[in-house]
């Protein structure tokens, strides 16, 4: 705990380099020198934000970013057809050699990362949450498992899961605090807290 309030720097839109092109909805970038990369889909947010992490690492990968709206629903609908989900790495793959793919996803992203994982998780390599993995209540305001569950089997199947989450409560459905408590419940865990 503090008395302060830290400061919270903006990062900085820097010049993006690497082949661009959109594929649908999704804007698409193929980081310098890249011969094979792995494969990185980003749900919600602004694509410069992605692309300057990718370009930061050094690494040849390929980032596309895909926004539709507000609203985990409008993500989970937009990918509920597993054929949205292949024909997008398809296209990506016709450009290029893809390794590993990963999904992230931004506060509503978490709709679309559902939706691929209850038909495609077996094609996906590990999973980025950012603050973003709500779901509603069922029998008094408790996180809905039916919901959870594509989440739940992968966090058990081994593969890369990375879940971060704020204390903000909409109130109407289940915060990213509560739908994290299920996670560490069902999978058994133990929080830690980290003084930074």
């Amino acid at each position: 705990m503090v008395d302060f309030t830290r400061a919270h720097e903006r990062l900085v839109k820097k010049t993006i380099e690497g082949q661009q092109f959109t594929v649908g909805k999704a804007e698409v970038l193929i980081t310098p020198n890249a011969g094979a990369a792995d494969l990185l889909i980003h749900f919600h947010g602004s694509a410069w934000l992605p692309f300057q992490a990718a370009l930061s690492t050094e690494r040849p990968l390929v980032v596309a970013v895909f926004n539709i709206g507000q609203g985990g629903e409008i993500y989970d609908r937009a990918f509920s057809d597993p054929a949205a989900f292949d024909s997008l790495v398809d296209q990506i793959r016709s450009r290029i050699k893809i390794n590993r793919v990963y999904l992230s996803g931004f506060s509503a992203g978490y709709g679309a990362v559902r939706a691929i994982l209850r038909n495609r998780a077996d094609r996906v390599d590990g999973i980025l949450l950012i603050d973003g993995l709500h779901t509603g209540y069922v029998d008094d305001r408790k996180v809905d498992p039916v919901a959870m569950k594509p989440f739940l089997d992968f966090a058990r199947s081994g593969k890369r899961f990375v879940f971060s989450h704020s204390e903000i409560f909409p109130g109407t459905f289940a915060s990213t605090t509560e739908t994290s408590d299920y996670l560490i419940q069902q999978l058994g865990l133990k929080r830690t807290p980290v003084v930074r």
